[in-house]
């Protein structure tokens, strides 16, 4: 299934989202709101990021690397706001 095929939304669970991705998600419910405020093509980026990634320690990279940046973002913007 390609990132284009994901539907993400705040009232489903995230089973597309990569297990790299998950993971953070699991350690940080700041990572996740993060992600959830994001566009629904931003997000699917992130997903493909990760996706066209080599299997193994280059996915698990880019899913920090996502994970780092939405934590940031975390810390910058209300939790109540959604981006555009």
């Amino acid at each position: 299934m390609t990132a284009a095929a994901y539907s993400f939304s705040t009232h489903q669970d995230h089973s597309n989202v990569p297990t790299e991705l998950e993971a953070i998600f699991e350690q940080s419910a700041k990572v996740r709101a993060s992600f959830l405020r994001l566009p629904e093509p931003d997000r699917q980026g992130f997903v493909r990021f990760i996706e066209d990634g080599p299997k193994g320690l280059s996915r698990a990279h880019r899913a920090r690397i996502i994970g780092k940046s939405l934590f940031g973002l975390a810390a910058d913007i209300h939790e109540d706001t959604r981006l555009l």
